[in-house]
């Protein structure tokens, strides 16, 4: 697993930021929607599959 974090949305519209293995089993039950990880690159495999990393365009 990576130890990429996540940056997320709840559902009233919250931003959060958390580290991948404290939110994965609330993704896996649709309580959040992931819209991008503080890695160089996306993620192409796991829970995580198909988010975007956003280190290819300058973030830490």
């Amino acid at each position: 697993m990576l130890s990429s974090i996540l940056t997320l949305t709840l559902a009233a519209g919250i931003l959060v930021v958390s580290h991948q293995s404290q939110i994965l089993e609330t993704f896996q039950q649709g309580g959040v929607t992931i819209v991008c990880v503080f890695d160089e690159r996306d993620i192409t495999e796991g829970a995580f599959m198909g988010v975007e990393g956003v280190g290819k365009y300058g973030y830490p």
